[in-house]
């Protein structure tokens, strides 16, 4: 696909809206504009340099850096003047986790990347990436993703899930702040519904239930 010279390659779906795919953007350009959705992103740079705007603060980041977008934050993203310009583009539905956890468990490990809270990590330098484990849950993950094997759909998803773990037991502050199993799924159920719900008059007595 090719729109106004930004090239994007097919996504491989890997089931409830998590695709993964590389996306080309000519130099000086808007790689994509200003935007919000429910599913959390991550930009992995292949080549060139971008800045980035993640919810009114810049960031320049380059080959081999790492963004991560949470859910409902605001990002836009440009090219710099650099002739080549590519970045993987993983989009993962925030409910990814309760598939491999129970409900609570798993609601715990959303609050993560369900908010862009104060302090949270959301980029990494490609210095202090190389050698880590998550450098090589992502180098798998890419692997996987152009050698294109039989049920690579599959792996794609399971690699995914490591890559999320990693950056999940990297955050030493994410790991201070989680709250318990229950009180994260009760209020990861009551963002659930107030985003479902925005739109009608809600009561508070109704949202405390």
């Amino acid at each position: 696909m090719n729109i106004n010279n930004i090239h994007v390659e097919l996504p491989k779906i890997v089931g409830d809206g998590t695709e993964f795919f590389l996306q080309a953007t000519p130099p000086a350009s808007v790689a994509c504009a200003a935007h919000v959705h429910k599913a959390v992103e991550l930009l992995y740079v292949k080549k060139g340099s971008y800045t980035v705007l993640l919810d009114g603060v810049e960031y320049e980041i380059e080959k081999g850096d790492l963004v991560l977008f949470c859910s409902n934050a605001i990002h836009h993203v440009f090219t710099k003047n650099l002739p080549e310009n590519e970045y993987y583009v993983i989009k993962i539905s925030p409910a990814f986790f309760l598939q491999f956890s129970t409900q609570e468990e798993g609601a715990e490990y959303v609050m993560r990347f369900a908010i862009n809270r104060k302090g949270s990590k959301n980029i990494w330098k490609q210095e202090e990436l190389e050698g880590t484990p998550l450098f090589y849950a992502l180098k798998s993950l890419i692997t996987e993703h152009e050698c294109n094997k039989y049920a690579s759909q599959v792996a794609i998803k399971l690699k995914i899930m490591e890559l999320l773990v990693e950056i999940l037991r990297s955050d030493s502050s994410a790991v201070e702040r989680a709250p318990h199993t229950q009180a994260a799924a009760l209020i990861y159920n009551t963002m659930v519904y107030v985003r479902n719900h925005f739109a009608e008059d809600m009561d508070e007595r109704e949202l405390a239930h």
